[in-house]
């Protein structure tokens, strides 16, 4: 039987396959291309060489006579010889594996962890909201999930937004209360410029008398007080202090805040009773 051509009919525009992408969708691509061009199963056959390149057009033309009798039976070896190409489908282990990171957004790891879902077929929906339990970082959202476990994947998306649109306004919140404190860092830099020694030196003393106020609870942070420290210089806050290291300290620890070594940063009482008459000052809201 021979193939019939359509007369007055443009061939459609065809992928050309090479041998290293997936055989499948290449497959799946040219049937939709084809559809509409014509229904004729050996024109397929046919017309089939022309959506090849490179290595897979001389692998098809390499095919001893009369090995293809059907559109089926090209689907099959074409498919066979390219199998090591076939893309790896997204199994639901790899849901499983997913966690937020410590610094990702919600929005960004609901987009990436919807990317993956979408990909996992036949998934449970059920199963899908558990993964995603396990996945996020402790968080309103993460409580959320755990008192109300939603029913569906429509009801999570809408809860979802709501919970996104918390986060977004109170990190823009952030942004400005940093964007202000930057803003009156900058303005004390310039009126100390300005005043210079006279300045400096009052600063010096403001910075001895906050040092010398001790504390016997000290308020919980949010961050390592090595952190704190560092958001606190970029602000202005405070300063370091240049302390030469004592005999026989041990050097494998270091303080950032006296600039030596025999103790750690974190552990440094004096750093502790600094923070905490900022944090009594209202200075350190956001680290509380």
């Amino acid at each position: 039987m021979r193939a019939v051509i359509p007369e007055n009919k443009m061939l459609p525009p065809l992928d050309k396959y090479g041998g290293s992408s997936d055989p499948i969708k290449h497959l799946r691509s040219f049937v939709d291309a084809m559809a509409v061009y014509s229904t004729d199963d050996l024109v397929w056959c046919r017309v089939f060489s022309l959506s090849l390149k490179e290595e897979a057009l001389d692998w098809f033309h390499s095919l001893p006579p009369a090995t293809i009798d059907s559109f089926a039976t090209l689907r099959q070896i074409f498919s066979q010889q390219y199998a090591s190409s076939k893309t790896q489908g997204v199994t639901f282990t790899a849901l499983v594996r997913m966690r937020q990171g410590r610094d990702e957004s919600l929005r960004a790891f609901m987009d990436r962890f919807n990317r993956t879902a979408r990909q996992v077929r036949n998934a449970d929906q059920r199963l899908i909201v558990g993964a995603l339990t396990a996945a996020l970082r402790p968080g309103p959202f993460f409580d959320y999930l755990h008192a109300e476990e939603p029913q569906s994947m429509e009801e999570l998306q809408d809860r979802m937004a709501s919970f996104i649109r918390i986060e977004e306004g109170r990190a823009h919140q952030r942004g400005r209360e940093e964007s202000d404190m930057q803003h009156r860092g900058s303005r004390e830099r310039v009126i100390k410029q300005a005043v210079g020694r006279v300045d400096r030196g009052n600063e010096r003393k403001w910075g001895n008398s906050q040092r010398m106020q001790r504390y016997v609870h000290h308020t919980p942070l949010n961050l390592p007080r090595a952190r704190v420290l560092e958001e606190a210089l970029r602000a202005n806050l405070m300063t370091t202090i240049h302390a030469p290291t004592p005999l026989g300290a041990d050097e494998s620890k270091y303080c950032r805040y006296h600039q030596n070594r025999g103790h750690t940063t974190e552990d440094c009482v004096a750093l502790k009773d600094k923070l905490e008459t900022l944090v009594q000052a209202g200075q350190l809201k956001r680290f509380v």
